[in-house]
This record gives structure tokens, C-alpha cells and sequence, in this order.
């Protein structure tokens, strides 16, 4: 990689309490890192360069360059019996400044394509070939251990840089070392993983028995992490989650407001609803005062969260509207989007926070994506339909390409007035054949003879061959704020969730995404279960799910 001359200042010298810094005393630190012979000094420049606050990350990173350069390029670079530590430690370094580089508005040459083709040839390369051998080794003394592991997935997960001749290798190592590994160490492998799009189902699973097992004292930033990776991966073990909520409730005092946003967020994420947890969120936010100290995004993914969840806390979401309108100008369109969704969701209104969202979205020349548009349209639908034409016209349904955010807007402009429910589009239609709509069968006929018990135990109501947002299910319960959607499964069906079954698939999968999205949680009864077993015994599942 061509050097560059740095002219940086000379900044081990500033943690010295006597040393003055003149204005333009600047130095060159390739020159002091090619002549550092032993590990200890060039370690301590390393960490001296990252935490040296004068030096832009711009610079920092270049200064940094400069050293890869010259460890793994120049001449005497295998000097240091041990430099796959300084290895390890520079390339680590190197990536955590280049993630702080989106926050340097003069880094963009940095970023480019090129500079990154330049990196990997040059740093990544060589970087590789020293790594492999201790990979490959299974001597403690000589192997990678699992701090460094860590070390190497993150790095490489900043960068998007995916070696195929060493992942299958690394992947191995961390699942057979789980045990050894910290709780940041896990999280932060288990993150990586999830980035570099090399993650197993064998391999999550491993470690949620490992976390369920052991259950090792996460810090709040760890489980938020490890609850984004499971979600993102669609792992939902119950005995885990528990587990995770057993340390998240534990540390909820020395949570930030983002570590309890993030939380909240990978739950809902997950659709796993423990009401100690959420509690406790809300007290803390709204007790110790850390509701005062949150930016827009934790306010509108609190939002989110707790509307996902269908957990209503007037006081909290009010306390999120005054916050949130103090701070309105910080609000990007997709923060605006999840907080009204989240309201939305909750059913819980506040006119003065939506009318000040909703004028705040309509400025003009501001642009707002669909996904934002939609989220925003339907949470503004639900609550004050009055406000809806300015966000959205029925025109924008000719401009949706995705189907779960036209059904989005056209619920909204439907259940607003806008458009009658009798008005048909082609697109409903064609979207509604998607999800696969039934006839009603002898099946379906007992199971409602059955609900219909529900009606006069506890005032449900219940609407055969219902359409929610585009998707027709077989029965739509509804009390006060509980709305359920409940599926009369076929022997053609696979499993399915619900009382007595496992994992979806195909079709259901889509319609369970769309209804809840609209809000709705979905059983789904199997016809094999339902006349296999004793009938009552099915639907006491189904009732006790209903009322759970």
C-alpha cells in the first residue's frame, strides 16, 4: 500500500502531565513504528494513536494504515516472535476507527471502493496467511484464543471481509470454545457472525444452551446484541429468552436509555412478551429520569417495541410524547415512523404529538421512504383518521411496489374514510390471492360453534371469513384492545404454531407476517389435532391461549 507522510503530531508524549503541545509541533509516526522492536511499544502507539482526541478519525486511521503498511509489507516485518498478537491488535484497531468514520464528514475518500480493494490486497491479504496457521492449530500455547477470535470476527465484520479459507475454521473454533468465552467475547463473535452472513442454525443453538446453561452475567449492550442477532435469525427458544430477561431485569438500573430501547427491541423483535421485564423498563425510563436523556431513536424504538408487544403504559407513552416534542427537530422520517406506529399499535393517541409528526412530515421537499410513509400512514389511520390526507392519498397506492406497505396504506386510507371499504383494486386482490383465502369447511363450521361459547363468557366478538389488511382468515376476535386471528389448518398443512404445533412454512408464513403487522396475534388450529384428540380438550388449549 502506497505511504502516505502522516506529519502527525507526536502524541505518546501528550499523556505526560508536563508536556506542551505547540500549535505546530508535528511529527512523522511511521518512522517511530518502524523503529518500535518490541511488541510493548508498538502496542502502546497503537493505543495511543486510537485514544489520542486531537487527531480527527480520518487521521487516526491513516496513521494507522501507515503501520499495517509497514507490519505486514515492510522489510523485518516477522522480527517480533509474537507479532500475530500486534496482528491482531492493529487490524482490530484499524477497523474500530473505521467504523467511527461515518462521524468524519472529511473521511469519504477513505471509504471509497478503491481504498477498500487497496486494503485487502495490501493488510487483509498477508493478514490471512499469518492467521492460518494458528487457526489451524489446536494448541493452547500456539492456537487463538478466544478474546482474539472475537477480535478477528469483529474486524472482519466491519469491513464486510469475508475470507472463505479461514471462516469454516473460525466458526468451528467458537463453537467448540463457547464456555471459554466471555460474555462480551460471545455476543461480540455471535454479532460478527450474523454480519458476515456465516452463521448456522447449529451454531445459535450452541450458544443458547450455552447462555441458558450458564447464564453469564451479560452487560446490557451484550444481551441487546445477542437479542438482535436471534432475532434476525428468527431463533426464538423460550428457555433462552428467559434467560436473557432474568439478566436484563437484573441490570435494568445500569442500563442506558439505548441499551433498554435496544432491548425492548430485539423482544419485540422476537414477539416475546415477559410483563416483568416491560415494567420495569418503564419505571426505569420514566423513575430515574433516564426518559430525559433519550434521543429520537431510543424514543421512537421504545415506541415500537412496547406497540409490538401490545404492552399500553398511558403514562410511559405519554411521557414519550413530552420528550419527544422537545427533541422533534433531531427526528428522522423513519424515527417518526416507529414512534406513530408504536402509538398505533398500543392504541394510545396523543393529538398534539401527531399533529406536530404530521406537519413535520408533510414540509415540503421532504422525502420519506415507502416503508416510512407506510408505518407513519397506518399509525396516523388508526388513531386520528382526521389527519390522514396529509400524509397519504390514494394516489400513493399506484406508486407501492411492496405489498405488505400497500396493504399498509390501503388499511389506513380504508379504515380513515378516505377510500370505501366497498372500492376494489386490482392489487388487493391479486395480494389477497397470495395468502391463499379458504372457503369455509365442515372443519371451519365446528370450530365456530365452538367460539361462539367465547361470546357470551367473556363479550368476544367474533367475525367468520374476516379480511384484515388484505388477508381473509377464517375468524377475527376482537376485545377492547385484544385482536385475534385464529386459522382452521387442513391435513395439507404443515406443523404449525399455536397450541398444539411447531413451525410454519410456505404461505402461512406471509399471512402471519401481514396480520401481525396490522396487530393481530394468530392461533392456528390443526384439523388432525382437533379431530384426532377429544375436541374439548383442543379448544381449552385454544381458549387458554386466547385469554392468556
Amino acid at each position: 500500500m502506497h505511504q502516505e507522510s502522516s506529519n502527525f503530531e507526536h502524541h505518546r508524549k501528550s499523556h505526560h502531565p508536563n508536556h506542551k503541545h505547540p500549535a505546530n509541533d508535528h511529527i512523522d509516526l511511521s518512522a517511530e513504528w518502524k523503529n518500535s522492536l518490541k511488541d510493548k511499544a508498538k502496542s502502546s502507539l497503537i493505543e495511543d494513536v486510537l485514544h489520542d482526541r486531537r487527531l480527527s478519525e480520518g487521521d487516526k486511521f491513516r496513521t494507522l494504515i501507515n503501520f499495517a503498511d509497514s507490519h505486514f509489507n515492510g522489510a523485518g516485518q516477522n522480527r517480533s516472535g509474537n507479532s500475530i498478537e500486534i496482528s491482531i491488535q492493529l487490524v482490530h484497531r484499524l477497523a474500530k476507527c473505521f467504523k467511527n468514520l461515518r462521524f468524519d464528514p472529511d473521511a469519504a475518500a477513505l471509504l471509497s471502493e478503491e481504498s477498500l480493494k487497496l486494503l485487502e490486497s495490501h493488510i487483509f491479504q498477508p493478514y490471512i496467511r499469518q492467521l492460518t496457521p494458528r487457526i489451524n492449530s489446536n494448541s493452547p500455547e500456539v492456537g487463538l484464543s478466544p478474546k482474539e477470535i472475537s477480535n478477528v470476527l469483529w474486524s472482519f465484520a466491519i469491513f464486510g471481509f469475508r475470507p472463505e479459507e479461514i471462516m469454516q475454521l473460525m466458526v468451528a473454533k467458537f463453537g467448540r470454545n463457547l464456555s471459554a468465552f466471555t460474555p462480551e467475547g460471545l455476543s461480540t463473535s455471535l454479532w460478527s457472525l450474523s454480519k458476515l452472513r456465516y452463521l448456522q442454525p447449529e451454531v445459535i443453538a450452541q450458544v443458547g444452551e450455552e447462555i441458558a446453561r450458564t447464564r453469564k452475567p451479560f452487560m446490557p449492550i451484550d444481551i441487546a446484541s445477542v437479542l438482535s442477532t436471534f432475532a434476525e435469525w428468527n431463533s426464538s427458544s423460550p428457555k433462552v429468552l428467559n434467560a436473557l430477561v432474568d439478566m436484563a431485569n437484573s441490570k435494568i438500573r445500569r442500563c442506558e436509555p439505548r441499551h433498554l430501547a435496544n432491548i425492548c427491541k430485539g423482544f419485540a423483535s422476537l414477539n416475546f412478551k415477559r410483563d416483568d421485564l416491560l415494567g420495569f423498563v418503564s419505571r426505569e425510563f420514566q423513575e430515574s429520569g433516564k426518559i430525559n436523556r433519550a434521543n429520537a431513536e431510543d424514543l421512537a424504538t421504545i415506541s415500537w417495541a412496547m406497540g409490538k408487544l401490545r404492552y399500553r403504559d398511558e403514562k410511559l407513552f405519554e411521557r414519550i410524547a413530552s420528550r419527544s416534542l422537545e427533541i422533534l427537530n433531531s427526528f428522522s422520517n423513519k424515527n417518526i415512523a416507529n414512534l406513530l406506529f408504536g402509538y398505533g399499535l398500543s392504541h394510545i393517541g396523543n393529538k398534539k404529538l401527531f399533529e406536530a409528526t404530521v406537519s413535520k412530515l408533510s414540509e415540503p421537499n421532504r422525502i420519506i421512504t415507502s416503508q416510512a410513509l407506510a408505518q407513519s400512514a397506518w399509525g396516523v389511520g388508526i388513531l386520528y383518521p382526521d389527519l390522514l390526507t396529509r400524509v397519504v392519498t390514494p394516489e400513493i397506492l399506484n406508486q407501492l411496489d411492496n405489498d405488505a406497505e400497500w396493504l399498509q396504506v390501503y388499511s389506513a386510507l380504508v379504515g380513515g374514510g378516505v377510500i370505501p371499504t366497498d372500492m376494489r383494486f386490482e392489487r388487493y386482490d391479486s395480494i389477497v390471492l397470495k395468502v391463499n383465502p379458504k372457503a369455509q369447511t365442515p372443519f371451519e363450521i365446528s370450530v365456530f360453534e365452538d367460539l361462539k361459547k367465547l361470546q357470551s363468557k367473556n363479550g368476544m366478538e367474533i367475525k367468520p371469513q374476516s379480511f384484515i389488511g388484505g388477508v381473509e382468515v377464517d375468524f377475527e376476535l376482537t376485545a377492547g384492545f385484544r385482536k385475534i386471528a385464529i386459522e382452521c389448518d387442513g391435513a395439507r398443512f404443515h406443523r404449525t404454531t399455536g397450541p398444539n404445533g411447531g413451525g410454519l412454512q410456505g404461505k402461512d408464513i406471509l399471512q402471519n407476517r401481514v396480520l401481525s403487522f396490522f396487530g393481530y396475534s394468530v392461533i392456528h388450529i390443526r384439523s388432525a389435532e382437533y379431530f384426532g384428540k377429544h375436541r374439548d380438550r383442543v379448544m381449552e388449549e385454544v381458549f387458554a391461549e386466547i385469554d392468556r
